[in-house]
């Protein structure tokens, strides 16, 4: 029997998967673009006429910002593993310059992903009100996409406890994740 240190360790983020983010990326675009042709096909059959053209407005608007929400995930993903791929500690003014443009970026998704989120939730429970079941399975997809998103928030708290070698880079390290955390628009 393996000891405890011998044990594989559970992979946690995406930097330690095998599986790429863009094979994730496209299983979800492959199901919401399968789920909305269903809408489509098999709607106006069960109700036995044909969609209205405002029927139309709330599966294509919430699948646009499902995909919108995913895609600003995953390249805020990728940014963030490939600096921790590349970088264990904080040693230079190099890597904290680089440090420092990333968490910038990251500040600045965080509008776009609420509001594609925010109007996601609206267009699934319009759905919920006018179809049912169809906006039962949309919604539970949007909540499959942001439990896979979530693995995120463990790139970026790698990303605050990284080791700084020198002090004079930890004061300004330490200032930087302050600002990230507290500020709604990156001042740095």
């Amino acid at each position: 029997m393996k000891s405890q240190d011998e044990l594989p360790k559970p992979a946690g983020n995406f930097v330690d998967r095998n599986v790429s983010p863009a094979v994730y990326g496209m299983t979800a675009f492959l199901l919401l673009i399968t789920i909305t042709y269903f809408f489509f096909r098999d709607v106006p059959i069960i109700r036995g006429h044909a969609l209205q053209e405002y029927e139309y407005f709330a599966p294509i608007l919430g699948s646009i910002s499902v995909l919108l929400y995913l895609g600003i995930y995953l390249y805020g993903g990728d940014r963030l593993s490939s600096f921790l791929a590349r970088h264990d500690t904080i040693n230079d003014a190099v890597t904290l310059e680089e440090f420092k443009s990333i968490i910038r970026i990251q500040t600045k998704l965080v509008y776009p992903v609420l509001l594609s989120a925010l109007i996601a939730i609206i267009c699934g429970l319009t759905l919920v009100l006018n179809f049912g079941l169809v906006g039962a399975i949309f919604l539970a997809v949007f909540h499959l996409v942001i439990k896979f998103t979530s693995r995120i928030r463990a790139l970026e708290s790698r990303m605050r406890s990284l080791p700084v070698t020198e002090e004079a880079l930890n004061v300004i390290y330490k200032d930087l994740l302050i600002r990230w955390r507290k500020n709604l628009w990156p001042d740095f």
